[in-house]
């Protein structure tokens, strides 16, 4: 029988307890209310402004003290942005 060569999709998180809650809340649809009541008039090149509300939601509950830390704890956290249903986070000066 033939051994596989390849490595299972494997990720890790720091932040065990928010990305937990991140997967409850994606189950739930817990921003479902946001996206029909918040229309904010913005440019948008990459990151709708609801994206950058949910990367600072989750910056937050990842226990950072303000806006200020979203490019230390949650971009080089890729594992906490996918349980939320994020792909990537907005850089910081955007937010």
């Amino acid at each position: 029988m033939a051994e596989s060569t390849t490595t299972p999709n494997v990720s890790f998180t720091s932040y065990a307890p928010p990305a937990t809650l991140g997967l409850y809340l994606r189950q739930i649809d817990f921003l479902a209310p946001l996206r029909e009541q918040v229309k904010i008039v913005q440019k948008t090149v990459v990151h709708t402004p609801l994206d950058k509300l949910t990367d600072a939601f989750i910056t937050i509950l990842a226990g950072a003290h303000g806006l200020v830390e979203v490019n230390t704890r949650l971009r080089s956290d890729p594992a906490l942005q996918q349980a939320f249903g994020r792909t990537s986070c907005a850089e910081q000066s955007t937010i």
